[in-house]
């Protein structure tokens, strides 16, 4: 596609944000993410029933996403392939949405370690191969000056999953654990379905502006051998920065969230279920701070964006580590929540943006979840590892101290001349 027809198209969708469009894509990252929280939320007390350090379970709650680092580029690069033939890339949506469900439902149900771990890894797998497809889908649909805007949108879908998980948290945990691992996958499942449903009657951007073949859809989709040696070389240290930023916060974060309900219990002396509902108040955070910081990053630029992100992370790990107060620990949540909307919303735009070639959204996302992966894999077994080193109370300084390290990561990438370019 040449830069004319990109910058016109930019500057006529300026005009309007295609509004049902965004709706659908948010309900369809609700669908995959609603999933995805109560699981960071609840596995980690299933695993503590046959696990007793925090590492080992921060482990194996990173090792289920390891999954990710094959599958996601692989199915970014399948999907790139599909969608320049008609019916694009929701099959994988509908086909996997249900078969994820079942090893999910399942978990409760496990006799022993073996059991829960096989259930674990069946899910990962299988919701791995379709969750590059569902975040590809911005791409698709909405032009590239519209972008970070609609994602702040979007990314209220992922909020309003932790808002969903920390309700069936504090409603149904306690007292039928068995039944709250069931409505998650069911929501799941209908959501997406619902979300696919409409997104077929809908054309992509591309077809829109140039109402004919293009350059995109033509362009020859690479092996992923070709895109590793590519982001190794050509793209070179901004790619190489960036995805270090990506797995360094989403670390941090997902190391949060997955030990925050055992945080809960041990240092706040509150039950397993409460514990789990904190996350409610984060995500009304998260849910409030959304479209401000979309529009913010249009003045402060992605990268820049995410730095503030991460320094408002830090600020709230601090908070939130003075005292083992329940109010004090839900204020540092929820500002370390608004920090991460900033990184949410701005990291893949942010890669996409830094793509060498346009036209292979798909593969990009995947290369872009693999960083998120990598992050989710990594993460929780270091945080967790501090707190086995010192205690659970000095859990939010510890990721407090990690977030400063990533930190360090963006003040250097923002720097870097690429970036400079592409933010000015």
């Amino acid at each position: 596609m040449s830069t004319g027809s990109s910058l016109a198209a930019t500057t006529r969708s300026a005009e309007r944000l295609p509004a049902r469009v965004v709706f659908l894509i948010a309900l369809a990252i609700y669908g995959q993410e609603v999933v995805w929280n109560f699981y960071d939320a609840q596995v980690p007390v299933e695993l503590r029933r046959y696990i007793g350090s925090a590492a080992v379970i921060g482990l194996v709650m990173g090792l289920d996403n390891v999954l990710g680092v094959v599958i996601q580029p692989w199915m970014g690069l399948v999907s790139d392939r599909r969608v320049r033939r008609r019916g694009g890339r929701l099959v994988y949506v509908v086909v996997g949405a249900p078969l994820a469900a079942i090893p999910f439902a399942l978990m409760p149900h496990a006799p022993n370690l073996i059991a829960l771990v096989v259930c674990i890894v069946l899910f990962a797998g299988i919701a791995n191969a379709y969750k590059p497809v569902n975040e590809s889908l911005l791409a698709d649909y909405v032009t590239p000056g519209l972008r970070a805007r609609a994602n702040g949108f979007v990314k209220l879908g992922t909020a309003l999953t932790v808002a969903t998980s920390a309700v069936i948290s504090i409603v149904l945990v306690d007292d039928h654990p068995d039944l709250a691992f069931v409505v998650p996958p069911v929501l799941m499942v209908l959501v997406l379905w619902a979300a696919a449903a409409g997104l077929r009657s809908q054309q992509r951007w591309d077809q829109v502006d140039q109402g004919r073949g293009t350059e995109v859809e033509s362009t020859r989709s690479p092996s992923i051998r070709a895109l590793y040696a590519d982001l190794l070389t050509r793209a070179g240290r901004p790619w190489l920065l960036l995805v270090v930023g990506i797995i360094g916060f989403n670390g941090v974060w997902q190391a949060l969230r997955a030990l925050f309900t055992i945080y809960g219990v041990e240092v706040l002396d509150v039950t397993r279920g409460q514990a789990g509902g904190i996350a409610l108040i984060g995500a009304a955070a998260f849910i409030l701070a959304a479209v401000p910081i979309s529009r913010l990053s249009r003045r402060y630029g992605c990268i820049g964006m995410i730095r503030r992100g991460l320094m408002t992370f830090i600020v709230g790990m601090i908070v939130g580590g003075i005292s083992t107060s329940l109010p004090v620990a839900v204020l540092g949540f929820s500002i370390a929540a608004v920090g991460f909307a900033c990184f949410a919303i701005n990291a893949v735009i942010a890669l996409w943006e830094l793509a060498p070639e346009p036209g292979l959204t798909g593969v990009y996302t995947g290369l872009y979840a693999v960083a998120y992966t990598v992050g989710a894999a990594s993460g929780p077994a270091v945080l967790g590892l501090v707190v086995d080193l010192t205690s659970w109370r000095l859990m939010m300084p510890g990721a407090a101290l990690l977030a400063c390290l990533v930190l360090l990561v963006y003040l250097r990438l923002e720097r870097h001349p690429a970036v400079r370019g592409m933010e000015s």
